[in-house]
């Protein structure tokens, strides 16, 4: 799910957890901050027949930070079972900063992933990468199209790479990203090679 800064959750979330939610009888959460700090707890609730967990965000909600949230959800039963039902990623983007943030990402490239947090970790890799490359820009300077341009191209290279090689599938349905170098169209992009004029 994906929510901007300032936002304030005006639904409860419902989840469908990986676990047999017959043998509990009531749900928790508890939301953490992208810097690890404690958002509140979260109760929930419990549909055995749907198999699906209910929890209403803490009073006064408001994703203030962006970056990645989460939650971790935990299935109790009256006879004391206590199990990790779920560890939910929220992801939070900034409000134009000038960087593409997950809707902006999948207008652009109809094949994007399409689980946020991986979407997302591909978007701020690529960032690193560009900023690493491109010409430093002044404090407070806006983002220029081609930086934009060059993040999505990027990500795009990244997960590619991570989907045709065996190595970065963990098994799991997970992706192990490992670097990926800024390719000749990406670099021409941020540093455009000037035409040397001819000498008569």
């Amino acid at each position: 799910m994906g929510f901007f800064a300032g936002d304030k959750p005006a639904q409860p979330l419902v989840i469908e957890p990986a676990l047999d939610l017959a043998s509990f009888d009531t749900a928790s959460g508890t939301l953490t901050r992208p810097d690890s700090t404690d958002a509140g707890a979260m109760p929930g609730e419990i549909d055995q027949d749907a198999q699906t967990i209910t929890l209403d965000w803490p009073d006064g909600t408001v994703l203030d930070q962006a970056g990645v949230w989460s939650i971790l959800v935990r299935a109790q039963s009256a006879a004391g079972g206590d199990q990790l039902a779920a560890s939910i990623p929220v992801i939070v983007d900034a409000i134009n900063d000038g960087w593409h943030t997950l809707p902006s990402a999948r207008a652009d490239w109809h094949d994007a992933p399409d689980i946020d947090d991986r979407l997302y970790t591909l978007l701020q890799i690529a960032k690193d990468n560009v900023l690493d490359y491109a010409p430093a820009l002044r404090d407070g300077a806006p983002i220029p199209t081609a930086y934009r341009q060059a993040q999505l191209m990027q990500a795009r290279n990244i997960w590619n790479a991570a989907s045709v090689d065996p190595a970065g599938d963990l098994g799991d349905g997970s992706f192990a990203l490992t670097p990926h170098p800024l390719d000749w169209e990406i670099k021409q992009i941020l540093r455009p090679r000037r035409a040397i004029p001819a000498v008569s």
